[in-house]
Parts: structure tokens; sequence; C-alpha cells
């Protein structure tokens, strides 16, 4: 009857199946607002291929794999995550660095 602490959040659905989400680490406060950095991936992967997001309170950083979108990726967080243009920056990068197993490797990424 122990509790086995992760860090990750997990929803569950009507059949009592759980379903990880997502990480506590992975959020941050920007000038008041709540920002769920994997859930802005998630949002952000419906309208393009490849991105992550890393970031710290206060600001964002968004990576993306096609250098004519920054505009589009921009406006797009602006209007559905509600954060100010200025808060956040959308940066080309040839490949998102992945390990092995196609995890983003987010510690190789600057803010």
């Amino acid at each position: 009857k122990g509790v086995l602490y992760t860090g990750d959040i997990a929803k569950r659905d009507k059949d009592n199946y759980y379903y990880i989400i997502g990480r506590k680490k992975r959020f941050i406060k920007i000038y008041g607002n709540r920002v769920n950095l994997d859930e802005t991936e998630r949002l952000l992967k419906d309208i393009i291929s490849d991105c992550c997001c890393v970031g710290e309170d206060d600001y964002m950083c968004v990576y993306i794999n096609d250098d004519s979108r920054i505009d589009e990726i921009k406006n797009f967080i602006s209007s559905k995550i509600g954060i100010h243009h200025s808060t956040f920056t959308v940066r080309y990068i040839d490949e998102i660095p992945k390990n092995f197993s196609g995890k983003t490797i987010y510690s190789s990424l600057k803010i």
C-alpha cells in the first residue's frame, strides 16, 4: 500500500485505465499564466510535425524544424495559449535532439 512518486501526471478514464499526460517539472509560469510545456507541444504537433518546448518561469522557447513557419507558430501560441509574443521565442533547429528510444533530449536545448 505504498506510493511511488514518479513526477508523472496521469489521468484515469471511465474504465479505470491510467494514461500519462505529462510531467510535473514541465510546467512554467509566464507572468502569472501557468503553461504546460507538454500540452503546448501536443497542440503544436497538430499543425507541425516536430517541435519541442523548453522554458523557465517568465520565458519559453519553442524549437521547430521548419523555418518558414516561425511567424505562424508565434501567432498560434499567442492565440491558443494566451501569452504575449514577447514572453517566448520560436527558433529553427535542423533536428530536434532525441535519444535512441525517440524521446526528446530537453537538456541539450538552450532556453
